[in-house]
């Protein structure tokens, strides 16, 4: 970060944070069916495919998942012990 932060070349190809924040609000602040598909993806407020397959892998995502819960085990606050 300390290479991004100091060089004005890096900088420029990066989103601002309003830029980056755009999506999230337009979620948050509009209505599904009528101004994004639920349960699609997008990018830059056109819906899309997921580039990787993985996105839309339910087996790759349960394995994802059970070894997320097995990592955090006994770490989180109130977590089962």
């Amino acid at each position: 970060m300390g290479f991004v932060a100091g060089n004005r070349i890096a900088r420029s190809f990066l989103a601002t944070p309003e830029k980056g924040a755009e999506q999230l609000v337009r979620l948050a602040e509009g209505v599904p069916g009528a101004d994004w598909r639920q349960g699609a993806y997008s990018c830059r407020r056109e819906a899309t495919r997921p580039r990787n397959r993985r996105a839309v892998d339910a087996d790759f995502a349960r394995r994802f998942w059970d070894r997320f819960e097995e990592l955090l085990a006994g770490r989180l606050p109130g977590a089962a012990r």
